[in-house]
């Protein structure tokens, strides 16, 4: 089985603008540099596309306000095991710095100088947002028929370690793969992927907000939505 992957993977209790057209169907994801525990000698090596990847985050700007955005300078590199998908393994990082937000303002205060700042993100010491994923479990494999053809549809659960402001976590997401790989028009052997999750920003030591009483306290749950599409590396 090959993957098409959609991360969204690391995500800040911040908010975004959607670059990209389209829903949250697909996470920080996020996530790349180690492998899991085992080598993998039957897969093949994916490199994330940035141009078809990004990764989305949503949280409470307030009780009773969502904020919503999109980073969309997402790479890394998939070890892709076809025959088990146990085996493989998924690297990601995100710029922190690259992101678009829903909302430009809050009150007076500019969104992006909050969430990039020192308040939340602190992008100039902290330019990466990171996932390495230690283990991917299979959930399920659900055939179908889709246009008079046979499909599957396999999720998983990916664990791994991210990292948000120099602070490394467990993260863990729900992945969505398609059942094989796919060869592009122009000749490109791709795989792909979707995922959800969603951690609390206090465990990485992000509590601005957090202190609030009433409608004004913000959200300390940031969830996270990834599409990822890598290439198969020559």
């Amino acid at each position: 089985m090959s993957i098409m992957y959609a991360i969204s993977i690391q995500s800040t209790g911040a908010c975004m603008k959607t670059k990209h057209a389209g829903c949250y169907g697909s996470l920080l994801v996020l996530f790349y540099g180690l492998f899991a525990s085992s080598i993998v000698f039957s897969a093949e090596r994916y490199t994330v596309d940035g141009d078809q990847s990004f990764v989305r985050v949503a949280a409470k700007m307030c009780q009773p306000d969502i904020i919503k955005g999109e980073f969309g300078r997402v790479s890394g590199e998939i070890l892709l095991d076809e025959k088990n998908l146990e085996n493989s393994s998924v690297t990601i990082s995100v710029s922190a710095a690259d992101a678009m937000f829903d909302h430009e303002f809050h009150k007076t205060d500019n969104i992006k100088d909050i969430i990039m700042g020192e308040k939340i993100l602190k992008v100039l010491n902290f330019p990466l947002i990171t996932f390495k994923s230690t283990k991917i479990i299979l959930k399920n494999s659900d055939q179908f028929l889709a246009y008079g053809e046979k499909s599957s549809v396999i999720t998983a659960t990916i664990k791994g370690d991210m990292t948000l402001v120099g602070i490394t976590r467990p993260f863990e997401m729900e992945a969505t793969f398609h059942e094989k790989t796919g060869l592009t028009s122009k000749g490109r052997m791709v795989a792909a992927f979707s995922t959800f999750g969603s951690f609390k920003r206090s465990d990485f030591g992000v509590v601005y907000g957090l202190d609030r009483v009433g409608i004004r306290r913000m959200g300390d749950e940031v969830m996270v939505m990834t599409s990822i599409t890598a290439n198969r590396s020559p």
